[in-house]
């Protein structure tokens, strides 16, 4: 990882600071995503603004925005980008036990899959989580 570098607010891809855009979901680099990476063990910006390290790793509670679709961990009472209150009203994110029937969010596609063991989205093509090598739930 190289200074510039930033993780996607969406995805929480790992860019590089000459893009503009996520290579992964198309989320543009103002979208939300902030800061660069830190030394290992150390938080970024953009975790730190959405509420903590693996901000892109939906939770129980968790919820998106209705005004500017951030994802919000269960503890924000306002959402963390853009300061509008929670109504109780907000979708929430899309997550293993919602897959069928659920509400989408735009950074899942058919067939992508959430890992068991580290709540990492993987995309559908994956047959290993990409972060923890845990292998993918038959079915």
């Amino acid at each position: 990882r190289r200074p510039g570098d930033w993780t996607c607010a969406r995805c929480n891809a790992h860019c590089f600071a000459s893009r503009n855009s996520c290579f992964r979901c198309k989320r543009g680099k103002d979208e939300g995503a902030e800061g660069s990476f830190s030394p290992p063990g150390g938080t970024s910006k953009a975790s730190s603004e959405a509420g903590g390290p693996g901000a892109g790793v939906f939770r129980a509670g968790d919820w998106i925005c209705g005004s500017c679709s951030a994802h919000n961990f269960q503890s924000r009472d306002h959402c963390f980008k853009c300061s509008n209150a929670k109504t109780g009203n907000e979708a929430p994110p899309q997550s293993e036990g919602s897959r069928d029937g659920g509400p989408q969010t735009e950074n899942f596609r058919s067939g992508d899959w959430i890992c068991g063991s580290c709540s990492a989205h993987c995309f559908s093509s994956r047959q290993t989580c990409f972060r923890c090598s845990s292998a993918r739930p038959a079915g």
